[in-house]
């Protein structure tokens, strides 16, 4: 590789080889092996002609195109395909997915188009961080129009309504077929129930 340019507006030439590589994520539980990388820099543009990840299930691949202006990023062109990829592996959350995605666009106007399958999944509520049992107040677990907004409510004097939730991705348009097969399972909370208050079915002689 050769680096030439600025700080500011760099410009790279040559080519990148990663063979029998591994990475290991503490945030997804999964280490992932046999990653098989190849980058072609030509300037102020990436070619991505092969990025391949494994996982215990099977493998990810990704190619394309990636364009940059100085340090800021112009447009992508990516295509992903996964194949039976464990995605997550934590306690908490275990997820497989396989998929057929493209992307395309800038980072201010962006398409994401394709389908993806979620084969097996599995998400434990009690070992998320932050699920412990909470004290709740009524408000806090039903409409405004039984109990009102709760006593920590500033009311409007406007009259207009909520503001609206900015959208993580305002730039994102997609457009995904997402399957769920009947392997997906959430496992919430089991409150512990002693024998004088547990309530069930009883025969009387």
């Amino acid at each position: 590789m050769q680096l030439t340019g600025t700080q500011r507006q760099p410009q790279v030439q040559g080519s990148l080889v990663l063979r029998d590589g591994g990475l290991q994520l503490v945030a997804t539980g999964e280490r992932y092996n046999d990653m098989q990388v190849r980058l072609l820099f030509t300037g102020n543009r990436v070619n991505i002609e092969q990025l391949q990840v494994g996982s215990r299930s099977g493998p990810l691949q990704l190619t394309g195109q990636l364009a940059y202006t100085g340090l800021g990023l112009e447009w992508v062109d990516l295509a992903v395909q996964a194949r039976q990829f464990t995605a997550m592996h934590t306690p908490a959350i275990e997820a497989i997915v396989s998929m057929d995605m493209k992307i395309h666009g800038s980072l201010q106007e962006m398409t994401a188009t394709g389908s993806v399958t979620v084969p097996r999944a599995r998400l434990v509520l009690n070992k998320l961080p932050g699920s412990a049992p909470q004290e709740v107040q009524p408000w806090e677990l039903t409409v405004k129009g039984v109990y009102g907004p709760g006593p920590e409510a500033v009311a409007s004097t406007t009259g207009a309504g909520p503001a609206p939730v900015a959208a993580p991705l305002p730039f994102l348009r997609a457009d995904l077929q997402v399957d769920m097969p009947q392997n997906v399972w959430i496992q919430g909370h089991r409150p512990r129930q002693s024998r004088a208050t547990a309530w069930g079915p009883r025969w009387w002689s």
